[in-house]
């Protein structure tokens, strides 16, 4: 079953009874444990997407679909740059991997940026994208 944001598991569908360790950046711990909070995070007007360090999408918010075209249970498990023009899926899972080799991000934590994303039909989407990192029980 695909993971998205809903308050339909207990804790609200996100890692209940888990703390994020503090990352290198310095960002403190956050107590996931906070009922409601994914059911917020699940009816934002924006898309909230969450993806693994192997850029394969983990979890959805239900925006994605009204942007996207993609159901939140249908794009789990897709890499991340199907979301992504040309342009982009070349170079995505380059950056994330210098990322992680040597912390260096010039889009982590940064203000906003109008980027030209791709709808499933292929047309393209124009969409505003931030970037923050997490880490749950000692993991990015």
């Amino acid at each position: 079953m695909a993971k998205r944001y809903d308050e339909s598991e207990p804790g609200g569908g996100m890692n209940s009874g888990h703390q994020s360790e503090a990352g290198s950046t310095g960002t403190p711990p956050v107590d996931t444990e906070w009922p409601g909070l994914a059911s917020i995070v699940a009816r934002l007007p924006d898309a909230v997407i969450q993806i693994g360090v192997d850029g394969v999408v983990e979890a959805a918010s239900l925006a994605v679909e009204s942007i996207f075209g993609w159901s939140p249970d249908a794009l789990v498990g897709q890499p991340i740059t199907v979301l992504m023009g040309a342009p982009e899926r070349r170079v995505h899972q380059s950056f994330i991997e210098r990322y992680l080799e040597t912390g260096a991000s010039s889009i982590l934590r940064a203000a906003p940026r109008t980027l030209a994303g791709l709808h499933k039909s292929g047309r393209a989407v124009e969409f505003e994208l931030t970037i923050g990192e997490a880490w749950v029980s000692g993991e990015r």
